[in-house]
């Protein structure tokens, strides 16, 4: 008794303290009661500050800045900017006017009559250095405090009237996101805080703001150190004209570089760093990297350089890997703060990234043709030839000069007898001969592809929330199943294409075969090639597994999985990982993977493996573009014309203007290259603004297939070891990296020094990328395509499209049909089909008269944003004319897929899948493949079978009520189903696949949406049943509304929970709407309908994937067959027979 008397005392100690700090701390409803999760809004507003050093702070460092404030307060060390304020709220104090006075008070104060009437700001006498503004969401102010304040005095008071003035505008701009925050508080109700930030930074932007803060801090932090002081002057004109990006490090660019590293000492002179002091060690780390460089020889072997990497190592600010929990390789982090420093000091993104402004700097690109040689050449379609950029005799000679084991002294003789010469003595050659050349090249040949990224314009569209914004599988796009031969993955068709040459060709060894993955699709991949039937034969590294197949005629596969790289912050270059660490570090880290299928392939040790075995060509293909791949017509081409790096372009379509294309620069471009790749980002935006069709045509005619073909040894040769080099130099250069594959430090520093130095930092050769989830976020890297700057490349203007017809080599899947059918033409079809009366209107008109809903209002905006896309007039379009452009693509997509059907009925193989000679589709197999196969992609390591025993408990539920009903021969009264769940939680395909199960023993079904139906009356199984009387087994789909005689006449009752997307913050991030995420994550009272349910089953671990391999039917199918067959009811179809 007495514990328990001192344990209740306890909490009433606790309580009646919490009740007096609430009633006395002026403005305690703003800074602490509220942020006490008892309610969501409390919840929801933790943490919303300007912060130094990230976005949102955490609750830790909510709760402590939010404690010494109330401290401050109820001290009478808390003043209000404009004025005296009085009690507003309940338990409030008097707060009076900051009673000193300075230049930048007295500025700060004009601005009162420009704020709303009872806006304030609250300035603290506290010590906190990272938080520059907190809201306060109930009194309409914010708070500062008074250090800040000071320091900012100091520093404006030195400034003369121009830059006073602006001073003053950035600091403004701070005020005006705190009032956003305040103005928005409804709307943002319901957001995470992330969210929150983001919505309100894109109304009103604080980065600059932030950027000042840094300063001060600073100034603050090297007080005693004047000659590390910042040049505000400076740091305001660089500002001056950005509306996009900002820096602190403007302040301090003209201090040597020496000085940035005692900026870094100080910083990090403390035994344990904040991490803003490591943030901002990290941003003049970077800069000093970045300057270096520009000084030139021995770059690495500098005393500053050396200095550099020292401070890394010793003061232990590298970056902790997300998987690995380890220091990421030090000159793999030096890499990353290099970019990240360019992306920080450069004046422009839209600018900074622009290599193209106008067509006063190209030459008009020359077509090759069958006769003559151009800035491309031509690809020689069946019985067609083409002229090569050589001479006759440099043809003759290198035929001559191929190997016995490629082509015969006979054949030799035979093809340059055959060889012809134009006027200005360039060799033109029969596709015949080629193709003979080619073929015994294949077996010196590779095959590539990356399947790094999700191809999020592919990925199947599940629906759109309530804000009208669509969703998607979220699925590696390599694995996604394709539209040819019955369904087969992007990957399973790669590999039947080096299949097919294996067996056509009798090669003596196989064709090597590397496929590029990443964090974000690895599993994906691993489960797709365990499902083709691969399995791992060999672990090489870390990040390197080998996968063999027990086909003959399959090749072994390199799983090459690429290491991630920072998305940066594109407004002042901080790592989101850093400025946003509670984001998932999947989202916030992307693959280094644009020109990883060139790089990679070498840093690997891959293509030291495939020269020492005298391969030393590799084919790079775009995932997307099974037309594209290994071509003996380009093996041979290449050969004789000795190109290091062959790409391959295609005719623009019709609607394409401008984009990305080879082009032939009048002046040098880089080194002494005039032909390269400019990539759409790359182009001015006016310039591709005011370009017409015949300037394209003229111009920039080809667009890049990104389709290549690389002479390793070539390659090399050009790119990174000079023309004096010898084979022997190529084969010690690649043989480097062989060998410290294994060790990430000294891959990490190889790379650096040996290839990142050659051409990574180089303005020509970095492209900037919005990222897909964050609006705020950016990408830096190299495209495969820029290597066209690095060497000279060969262009090859290859057949597609439907003059090609089987012999097409371009036919790449952006767009998914599915798509396009269900949600392009589809939406639009639905509505005037609705509404026939619409066909003259255009979106917007229809969306307002007929007052849409957000969600169908999404559903229109989307299709017409994706007609607008292949629209060549780039014209609003009415309903009617909208549906013809659609019709008019799917029409094309359709015609691609099946020149593909064409041409994989030439040019691949089915590799035989585990399983297909049972028809079960991969089912069966020994254990441990079907534990793979039905393992859910990309969310759990372990196979569990606890999801599988409730699927087959359905069947076996189902099974014996439709047993005892066929028995009883049919009796009047049906089988009722109800499924209850959330959007997205599969009833439709549940009911679906039952349906088809069940009429495969002559049961008829049918299916209703109870929430479509028009009225409550018509929501009844009784009347489901009248008004369809031959209905046996009725199935009803329920979100909210539920038949009213469900409690009575229910024979089956299956809950499903959960959604698609395993986790609510998935769902968040794609609909933008916490309050959406919550719906689609809810489960159903059972409350509403009087039963409990028979069967709970929470489809999280159901994907597409899982559906389209048949899992899904063969569990539900083996527990009705099996209570069918316990009650004895009837034989067994000769279909089912054959699935057992």
């Amino acid at each position: 008794m007495r514990k328990m008397n001192k344990t209740i005392n306890i909490a009433l100690i606790f309580i009646l303290t919490g009740m007096f700090l609430c009633s006395n701390a002026s403005y305690s409803q703003d800074i602490s009661c509220l942020r006490v999760p008892l309610n969501g809004e409390a919840v929801k507003r933790v943490g919303l500050a300007i912060s130094l050093e990230r976005r949102v702070l955490t609750p830790s460092r909510d709760k402590e800045f939010t404690g010494a404030l109330k401290k401050a307060i109820k001290k009478g060390k808390a003043w209000t900017l404009f004025r005296d304020r009085r009690a507003i709220l309940k338990g409030d104090t008097l707060i009076k006017k900051y009673p000193h006075d300075s230049e930048l008070l007295q500025a700060l104060r004009s601005l009162e009559g420009t704020l709303p009437e009872n806006f304030d700001v609250v300035i603290a006498d506290i010590e906190d250095s990272d938080v520059a503004m907190y809201p306060g969401y109930k009194r309409e102010q914010f708070y500062i405090t008074a250090r800040y304040l000071n320091t900012l005095g100091d520093m404006y008071a030195i400034l003369d009237k121009e830059h006073k003035d602006q001073f003053v505008g950035i600091l403004q701009e701070g005020f005006k996101h705190e009032i956003e925050h305040m103005r928005s508080k409804e709307a943002i109700r319901n957001k995470s805080p992330p969210e929150v930030e983001r919505i309100v930074e894109q109304q009103a932007p604080s980065f600059r703001t932030r950027e000042l803060f840094r300063v001060a801090y600073l100034k603050q932090k090297l007080a005693d150190f004047p000659e590390l002081h910042p040049d505000l002057a400076k740091f305001l004109d660089r500002v001056k004209d950005s509306k996009d990006k900002a820096s602190y490090l403007y302040a301090y660019l003209n201090l040597p570089l020496e000085k940035h590293l005692e900026i870094v000492k100080q910083l990090l002179s403390k035994r344990k760093s904040s991490q803003i002091d490591i943030m901002l060690a990290q941003h003049h780390i970077g800069y000093v990297l970045d300057k270096a460089l520009e000084s030139g020889q021995n770059y690495t072997e500098s005393a500053i350089f050396k200095e550099v990497v020292k401070l890394l190592k010793d003061k232990d600010i590298i970056d902790i890997g997300p998987e690995s929990r380890k220091p990421y390789p030090v000159f793999r982090f030096i890499r990353e703060l290099m970019l990240q420093d360019i992306l920080a000091l450069g004046r422009d993104i839209k600018t900074d990234g622009t290599l193209l402004q106008n067509l006063t700097q190209l030459k008009k690109w020359a077509k090759g043709t069958q006769k003559k040689i151009g800035d491309s050449t031509w690809y020689p379609m069946p019985g067609e030839t083409t002229t090569l950029p050589i001479t006759k005799k440099e043809a003759s000679e290198r035929i001559i000069g191929l190997s016995e084991d490629v082509l015969s002294a006979a054949l030799k003789s035979e093809i340059v007898n055959r060889l012809r010469a134009n006027k200005d003595r360039y060799v033109i050659i029969k596709r015949d001969d080629l193709k003979m050349i080619g073929d015994g090249l294949l077996g010196k040949t590779g095959n590539s592809i990356s399947a790094a990224g999700a191809g999020t314009r592919y990925a199947v569209i599940i629906g759109f929330d309530n804000e009208g914004k669509p969703y998607f599988s979220d699925r590696a796009k390599g694995v996604l199943e394709f539209q040819v031969d019955g369904g087969r993955s992007f990957i399973e068709m790669f590999l039947g294409q080096s299949a097919h040459y294996n067996e056509k060709d009798r090669l003596k060894t196989k064709i090597p075969t590397i496929i590029y993955d990443s964090h974000s699709t690895d599993k994906d991949v691993t489960v797709d090639l365990e499902r083709i039937g691969y399995h791992v034969s060999k672990k090489l590294t870390d990040y390197i597994k080998l996968y063999s197949h027990e086909d003959p005629k399959a090749s072994d596969v390199y799983k090459v999985r690429l290491h991630k790289t920072h998305i940066i912050d594109k407004r002042n270059g901080d790592f989101l990982t850093h400025a946003d660490p509670d984001a998932a570090w999947e989202d916030v880290h992307w693959a280094y993977a644009h020109d990883s299928a060139i790089v990679d392939l070498i840093t690997s040790g891959i293509a030291y493996e495939m020269v020492k075995n005298d391969k030393y060509y590799m084919n790079i293909s775009n995932v997307d573009n099974r037309a594209g791949g290994i071509d003996p017509i380009v093996l041979a081409i290449m050969e004789l014309t000795k190109a290091s790096l062959l790409c391959q372009v295609a005719e623009k379509q019709p609607f394409e203007k401008g984009g990305g294309a080879p082009v032939h620069f009048k002046e040098p471009f880089y080194k002494d290259h005039v032909l390269g790749n400019v990539e759409r980002p790359s182009m001015d935006s006016n310039f591709e603004k005011t370009l017409t069709a015949q300037e394209t045509a003229d111009y920039l005619p080809y667009k890049n297939t990104a389709n290549y073909c690389l002479n390793i040894i070539e390659y090399a040769k050009e790119a990174f070891l000079g023309p004096e080099s010898t084979n022997a130099d190529v084969l010690d250069f690649l043989r480097a990296f062989y060998e410290v594959r294994e060790n990430p430090e000294k891959k990490a520093e190889l790379t650096f020094k040996k290839i990142d130095l050659v051409y990574k930092f180089k303005p020509a050769f970095i492209f900037y990328e919005d990222n897909k989830k964050f609006q705020d976020g950016i990408t830096i890297g190299s495209l495969a395509g820029m290597h066209t700057w690095l060497v000279k490349p060969l262009y090859l203007a290859v057949p597609n499209g439907q003059e090609a017809g089987n012999n097409t080599m371009f036919e790449e899947q952006k767009e998914n049909i599915y798509n396009w059918e269900r949600w392009v033409l589809g939406t639009l079809s639905k509505i005037l089909e609705d509404n026939p009366e619409v066909g003259a209107e255009t979106k917007e008109q229809v969306i307002k008269e007929r007052d849409f809903s957000a969600q169908k209002a999404g559903e229109l905006r989307y299709a017409a944003a994706k007609v607008m896309d292949f629209d060549p007039e780039k014209t609003e379009k009415s309903i009617s004319e909208m549906i013809a452009v659609a019709e008019k693509v799917i029409q094309s997509m359709r015609a691609s897929i099946d020149r593909l059907k064409d041409k994989r009925d030439r040019d691949y193989l089915n590799i035989t899948r585990p399983g297909d000679a049972a028809g079960l589709k991969g089912v069966l197999g020994d254990q441990t493949r079907k534990d793979l196969l039905r393992m859910p992609v990309g969310q759990k390591e372990a196979y569990n079978r606890i999801e599988e025993v409730q699927l087959f408990s359905i069947g076996s539920k189902i099974g014996r009520i439709a047993g005892n009903f066929i028995k009883n021969k049919k009796g009047d009264k049906p089988i009722n189903i109800l499924l209850i769940g959330p959007p997205g939680s599969l009833k439709t395909t549940l009911a679906n696949t039952l349906k088809k199960i069940l009429q495969e023993f002559d049961i008829s079904v049918k299916l209703f949406e109870t929430d479509n139906l028009p009225g409550r009356e018509e929501c009844s199984f009784a009347r489901f049943k009248e008004k369809n009387p031959e209905a046996d087994v009725i199935i009803a789909e329920s979100v909210v509304i539920f038949p009213k005689d469900a409690a009575e006449r229910t024979d089956l009752f299956i809950k499903l929970t959960g959604s698609l997307y395993e986790r609510q913050e998935r769902i968040t991030q794609g609909s933008g709407s916490y309050e959406y995420a919550q719906i689609r994550t809810s489960v159903t009272s059972p409350d509403f309908i009087g039963k409990k349910e028979d069967v709970l089953l929470d489809t999280d671990f159901i994907t597409i994937e899982y559906i389209n391999s048949g899992n899904l039917r063969y569990f539900l199918e083996q527990g009705i067959v099996k209570s069918l067959k316990d009650t004895g009811s009837l034989e067994l179809t000769n279909s089912i027979q054959r699935s057992l």
